[in-house]
């Protein structure tokens, strides 16, 4: 029985990610378009190294696995790389990441938590709009989740695999090992106060250090020697001393407050008010909020069922790196504000570790639980169909449509200019074939750039984006189309000079 609901979750939950790209008939997400194009690339020049910059472009095949997977995948099935990041890749991401949970949960707390476990990664609406396409980072994931469970078998037979997975997950994206390296060090931190509180306290130190150790080697010998000329933010050393300022400030406030990480949650206020202040548009919407109550019932729920000390040894690890990273952005580096969003992702394996810390042997918490979740999944549901046939304000331009896709690429074929105008939608489509200025669509109605500007019907509903906490309203299309003149309209393509 317990396998039937399993399998039945994860039907559900491939399903609900598929729901984009099916509707749409296109990828789904600005990223995935990059990409594709380099697999089209390596597919068509064969002798092409993974490592020549000069032909790859120097950042994303810096982190080749999943291109290299989708490149594998086209040359075997001979169909387009477009249906690995559209189909493949999703279902294979999303199944490894849901059994992998299940299993790291089973093994601890029964198949009961770990069903539930499994659930919650389909629970939450900004998870799963950022997994309903294969990214680099969605690709690195279910590696990331495949080494935990490798660690904790803590026998030498799995060491090799580890190290294997260890290189994998390094060679797919450049944060998520780094947050795997920061939640096993805090691991660390959090059991060391736990037995500085309780000298019998219990952690096995030796299995988690020796993990830390491997997967900070590899990652350090990676980017030092490959990674660190493709990263597009690179840290200097006044980056490195305010993080660690600011990793003092938490950690020593965590330690402060008793080792109790609700607690600790309080030094995020003044950053969480920076946030919302700063982007009070979205607030504007009611629909933005429902991005957030998945996170904050499952909080309350642990809150108010977590069963003792083992959970919270769980939770507050993956948790305080998290409050380093936003403090830091927030406070140092507001220019990073546009990869926020990429931090707060993370949380999952956060909600993941709350879930399974439940005390549901109690009938009344598993019935709350059971709830709170089936809500949690009809509103993710309903955010993902209104982002996919309507659109909002925070994710429409990861949408593309037919007519977007088709319009733009074959207009653009018989563009003579150098340049073109255009928000970061219009940018990852087409960018190799010509470039594409972010910055001069902005000044449409005052002033004539030389170049024509290609805007899409959301540009009129949403604004003009520059990155996810940057969007800025244009003037209605009859407005501009009295100072400008359109010279191409598919009715959701517009191209303006």
């Amino acid at each position: 029985m317990k396998s039937k609901f399993l399998f039945a979750t994860i039907l559900v939950a491939l399903l609900i990610r598929l729901i984009p790209t099916l509707t749409t008939n296109q990828p789904f997400s600005t990223d995935t378009w990059p990409l594709i194009r380099l697999s089209r690339v390596l597919l068509a020049n064969p002798e092409y190294k993974i490592w020549d910059d000069s032909l790859l472009g120097g950042y994303h095949n810096r982190w080749p696995a999943v291109i290299l997977e989708s490149t594998l995948f086209a040359t075997l099935t001979g169909l387009e790389p477009a249906y690995f990041f559209r189909f493949v890749g999703v279902i294979i991401t999303q199944t490894s990441m849901l059994v992998t949970t299940y299993a790291l949960i089973r093994r601890y707390r029964g198949a009961c938590t770990a069903l539930l476990s499994t659930l919650t990664l389909t629970s939450l609406p900004s998870l799963v709009i950022f997994t309903s396409t294969t990214l680099k980072e969605v690709y690195a994931y279910p590696l990331a989740l495949l080494y935990v469970l490798t660690i904790t078998e803590g026998s030498l037979n799995t060491l090799v695999l580890t190290l294997l997975i260890a290189i994998s997950l390094v060679a797919s994206h450049p944060l998520t090992p780094l947050m795997m390296i920061a939640f096993l060090s805090s691991y660390l931190f959090v059991s060391w106060v736990k037995r500085l509180e309780n000298p019998f306290y219990s952690a096995d130190f030796r299995k988690y250090l020796l993990a830390f150790l491997l997967l900070s080697i590899t990652y350090t010998i990676y980017t030092a020697f490959y990674g660190w000329e493709g990263l597009i933010f690179k840290f200097g050393l006044r980056d490195f001393t305010a993080l660690f300022i600011v990793g003092v400030a938490v950690y020593g406030w965590y330690v402060l407050v008793g080792g109790d990480f609700i607690k600790s949650l309080l030094i995020l206020i003044p950053g969480i008010t920076t946030i919302l202040v700063s982007n009070y548009r979205f607030l504007e919407s009611s629909l933005m909020l429902l991005y957030v109550v998945p996170f904050i019932v499952l909080l309350l729920f642990y809150m108010w069922g977590r069963s003792g000390e083992s959970g919270e040894a769980v939770v507050a690890p993956i948790l305080l790196p998290i409050l380093v990273g936003v403090q830091y952005v927030v406070i140092v580096s507001p220019l990073l504000m546009a990869i926020l969003h990429r931090l707060l992702n993370y949380l999952f394996f956060a909600v993941v570790a709350i879930t399974a810390s439940l005390n549901i042997r109690h009938e009344r918490t598993r019935r709350y639980a059971v709830a709170a979740l089936t809500i949690s999944l009809v509103i993710t549901t309903l955010i993902l169909v209104n982002l996919t046939f309507y659109g909002d304000p925070l994710a429409h331009y990861w949408r593309y449509g037919d007519r977007e896709v088709i319009g733009v690429s074959n207009l653009i074929k018989y563009v003579s200019s150098e340049k073109v105008c255009g928000d970061v939608k219009i940018k990852y489509l087409i960018n190799d074939v010509v470039s594409v200025d972010l910055l001069c669509g902005l000044r449409l109605h005052e002033s004539d750039s030389g170049y024509p500007t290609i805007l899409y019907s959301d540009n009129f509903r949403f604004g003009y984006v520059l990155s996810p906490v940057d969007t800025h309203s244009l003037r209605e299309l009859s407005t501009l189309n009295s100072i400008k003149n359109v010279i191409y309209s598919n009715g959701v393509i517009y191209v303006m000079r």
